[in-house]
């Protein structure tokens, strides 16, 4: 295959997606570009308060790990954060997605989260604990959409103060999560590249995808007070956690075998993704760059083309709740805020803990 390099010095790129009764839309990827951008700000700050739902327990330190009864726990938080998607509802427009009928600005977005905790020691007071969640979908869209989306982390608390008559009990901890997903659905692709006087595309068919992706980190500081009543039977508990998030937002045309194909558009100068030679791989991610604007980067491998925005964003969540004790049961109550980017959100965690 012998594409001309020379398309690395003016490109103009254009995508075209087949809508299911709308035929061919011809979409720039400067516009993308454009709409991944505003949709990168909502989730640079809506990812770190998703991140932040689990391990947020009632008690400040659960004891020592080493003791006539060893101290630890597990248990399921169930737990929901608002997210403003309509700047991801005019991306998905841009793929030829559908909103429901029911689709809003501003939605609830539930999440699922197991988490575990084990004491340290009678001489250093810290406890640590690891989670692990998901986010179920929601039909929101028309389409056939592949959805998914995890969180995971792991903190550790350092016992300040011990809840002792009318004292509370308080501790600082720190928390580093990772939250990554994405939407992704079929959806038959042209991606012409004109370089000069010739044309390079790239196609998709079969069972190629193409939707927007994410992924953070977050790093947090933790303050949690709480104030037992009626021992033990009733908590009364808030915190703060202030943080950095680095977070990445793109999109991705995804495929395998020849479902993605560069082509100029004649048989004999065709070739799918996988086989695409490292220097060509490189030309088409300048252009790609080039074109988009935004600092967006691009990454291509055998079976996949990604480009993402990054950003960097600080946050500030709130959070007070009450806890119920039954012995070895745990039932917590809670309510967030981020107060930086104007969300709420609540949980509900039940776990066992000795």
């Amino acid at each position: 295959m012998k594409f001309r390099p020379l398309f690395i010095t003016s490109a103009v790129v254009s995508l075209f997606f087949v809508k299911a009764t709308q035929g061919f839309a011809q979409i720039l990827l400067s516009d993308i570009a454009d709409n991944l951008n505003e949709f990168s700000d909502d989730m640079a700050g809506a990812l770190p308060f998703m991140a932040s739902i689990g391990l947020e327990w009632s008690d400040p330190y659960i004891g020592e790990i080493i003791d006539i009864t060893p101290h630890w726990g597990i248990g399921l938080t169930i737990g929901a954060t608002t997210l403003k998607l309509d700047k991801l509802n005019i991306l998905l427009e841009d793929f030829g997605y559908q909103a429901d009928d029911g689709f809003v600005d501003k939605q609830l977005l539930p999440a699922y989260v197991v988490n575990a905790r084990i004491g340290g020691f009678r001489m250093l007071p810290f406890d640590i604990g690891i989670k692990w969640g998901w986010l179920p979908y929601l039909p929101i869209f028309k389409n056939d959409i592949s959805y998914e989306a995890v969180v995971y982390g792991l903190d550790f608390r350092w016992e300040l103060m011990r809840d002792w008559g009318v004292r509370p009990g308080i501790s600082l901890g720190f928390e580093a999560s990772r939250a990554t997903g994405g939407l992704r659905a079929k959806a038959p692709l042209n991606l012409n590249i004109y370089p000069g006087n010739s044309i390079i595309k790239i196609v998709t068919s079969g069972d190629a995808t193409i939707g927007p992706v994410w992924e953070a980190w977050v790093f947090d500081a933790k303050l949690h007070i709480a104030k037992k009543f009626w021992e033990p039977r009733f908590t009364v508990f808030g915190g703060a956690r202030a943080g950095a998030a680095l977070t990445r937002t793109g999109f991705q045309i995804a495929g395998s075998g020849n479902d993605v194909v560069f082509t100029d558009g004649t048989p004999l100068n065709t070739i799918v993704l996988e086989d695409l030679s490292d220097d060509y791989r490189g030309q088409v991610v300048e252009v790609l760059e080039i074109v988009s604007g935004n600092d967006m980067t691009f990454e291509i491998d055998d079976q996949k083309i990604t480009g993402w925005i990054n950003r960097f964003g600080i946050n500030l969540n709130l959070h007070v709740g009450v806890a119920l004790n039954f012995d070895r049961i745990r039932l917590d109550l809670a309510l967030m805020a981020d107060i930086i980017h104007f969300e709420l959100g609540a949980s509900v965690g039940v776990r066992y803990q000795q």
